[in-house]
């Protein structure tokens, strides 16, 4: 029997903060002085730097970078593999391997990514989530609003005034996060339910 089976990467997390657009890729943040630390996945920054008082502010106003290495699960062949992001809060890219796999604007929707061409014996996931006081300040109200409707809030969000929307939008999103979690998920796996 073929199925599926779901394998958790919600720990070995960390995290940076960089200057908004100092470090457009992975390879950029690698000559970067970041000062790495533990991450909870699921999620916020904030949260995951409690700790650290030094680390208190305008969580919006910088990127936020996490990276999780971990090894492939070994299937048999005709197996397919696929990251499942069930979260990404905000404006979000990822990469596997130095590899771009999705970039996301809205944290309710769910992303699968096929990433079976891209995996090694030892693969290295990182997800940026950029400043969104940086995203904000290169838009018009018009557009802000469109984002806020693009991210599909929940029932009762969109108003008549546009201010307001815009205001939701700024309340709704304190902390670039990974609310949910993530998981590799394998297609085609002889012998499992």
């Amino acid at each position: 029997m073929v199925g599926s089976e779901n394998v958790s990467l919600g720990e070995g997390w960390q995290l940076a903060r960089t200057p908004a657009g100092r470090c457009a890729t992975p390879q950029d943040l690698a000559g970067f002085p970041a000062q790495w630390h533990e991450a909870s996945v699921p999620g916020t920054a904030a949260a995951s730097l409690r700790h650290d008082l030094n680390s208190v502010g305008n969580y919006d106003a910088d990127d936020w970078w996490y990276r999780r290495s971990f090894p492939a699960a070994v299937r048999g062949p005709g197996a397919r593999y696929r990251l499942r992001f069930e979260g990404l809060a905000s404006l979000a890219t990822a990469w596997l391997n130095g590899t771009p796999i999705l970039t996301s604007r809205n944290m309710f929707v769910a992303h699968r990514v096929d990433v079976t061409a891209l995996l090694r014996k030892e693969n290295q996931l990182v997800i940026a989530f950029h400043s969104l006081d940086a995203a904000l300040a290169e838009k018009s109200l018009n557009t802000i609003v469109d984002i806020a409707l693009d991210l599909r809030m929940p029932a009762g969000f969109a108003g008549p005034d546009q201010q307001t929307k815009v205001e939701r939008v700024l309340t709704e999103f304190q902390e670039l996060h990974l609310w949910r979690r993530i998981n590799e998920h394998i297609l085609g796996v002889p012998g499992s339910k």
